[in-house]
């Protein structure tokens, strides 16, 4: 399962409806723990039939972490 952060919970929710429409994938909105903020965050499931197949989260830490190590958490 591939792993997305994102700033913003409008280019998260833009990003999930895009992939959804074009795959034909379900979308479920949720709120997850993070690994590198306290606290629970707005997030997206990406789910073919019974299988997650890519997680969004809105984080701006981990954004920023992402930022810094070009792509690699």
């Amino acid at each position: 399962m591939d792993s997305k952060c994102f700033d913003t919970r409008s280019e998260m929710t833009a990003m999930a409806e895009m992939l959804c429409k074009e795959l034909n994938f379900k979308m479920i909105r949720c709120r997850l723990n993070c690994e590198h903020a306290i606290g629970r965050r707005s997030a997206i499931l990406i789910v073919d039939k019974n299988t997650i197949v890519r997680k969004f989260i809105r984080c701006k830490t981990c954004k920023n972490l992402t930022n810094l190590t070009n792509g690699k958490i």
